[in-house]
């Protein structure tokens, strides 16, 4: 009887795209990618009944559940079922062992046959994916990979050090990722706060987005950095409406003369 261990990493292998059912557009669904690898290997995979090659094998399934059977060559057979996240990678690594009633043929001991037989630790890719509070450019180690909010990036496993810029709000962090063969790894990049003072003359009451926080001088207002609409009012020379960046890198600082 087959026995089948799922393990974290896979051979690299071409995703073969895979039909979507009911007519729809390939392209009209989500769809995300399922590696299977066994040992040994070319076993005869059916995704949903469906022949789809043998191990090793990426696959490009719509997002969603799929029946998985794998057939090894000496007839060990192994049926489960698999949940592809959309967007991102699934995997699962097989173990077919021998059936009972074949001998093994002479040779070095257990442990010696099995280091010789099994295949080194695969050094399959991982994906990144890093999702800002605004637009952002990506780097790593001064190599550009991409600008966004959410940039999904393929790496080698392993320690991954991020840098997120965004000049125009004087943003600069580093992320620190782990990523190990064969998986996905979705991180939430907190936004910062910085200090902003508002003063005018002769005063004015100050409204930031549409909330009052007092009158002016108003002294470090603590507000994630981004771009902002102010209102200030006065009763008698009325409202003075101002776009103003609260940057990270940087005092933020608006006086404004009302009686101009």
């Amino acid at each position: 009887m087959a026995v089948a261990a799922a393990a974290g990493y896979l051979w690299f292998v071409p995703v073969i795209p895979w039909p979507v059912l009911r007519g729809a557009p390939v392209e009209a669904l989500p769809h995300g990618e399922f590696v299977l690898s066994s040992q040994p290997p070319g076993a005869e995979v059916l995704v949903d009944g469906i022949s789809s090659g043998v191990t090793p094998v990426a696959l490009r399934l719509t997002a969603g559940n799929h029946t998985i059977v794998a057939t090894a060559a000496e007839g060990g057979s192994q049926q489960f079922a698999v949940a592809v996240p959309a967007g991102e990678t699934a995997s699962r690594h097989l173990v077919f062992e021998a059936p009972p009633d074949v001998a093994l043929p002479a040779g070095p001991p257990p442990e010696v046959a099995r280091a010789a037989v099994e295949p080194p630790a695969p050094d399959l890719p991982g994906f990144v994916t890093l999702v800002a509070p605004f637009d952002v450019q990506l780097y790593e180690n001064g190599n550009f990979l991409g600008s966004g909010a959410s940039e999904r990036v393929r790496v080698p496993p392993g320690r991954h050090v991020f840098t997120l810029v965004n000049d125009a709000l004087g943003y600069r962090v580093e992320e620190v990722v782990n990523v190990g063969a064969g998986r996905s790894v979705r991180r939430l990049v907190n936004r910062p706060s910085a200090l902003l003072s508002v003063n005018a003359e002769p005063w004015a009451d100050v409204f930031i987005s549409g909330k009052s926080f007092g009158e002016t001088p108003l002294a470090n207002i603590s507000l994630p950095v981004g771009h902002y609409q102010l209102t200030l009012r006065h009763p008698t020379l009325g409202d003075r409406e101002i776009a103003t960046t609260v940057r990270a890198d940087r005092p933020n600082r608006l006086a404004v003369d009302m009686r101009r």
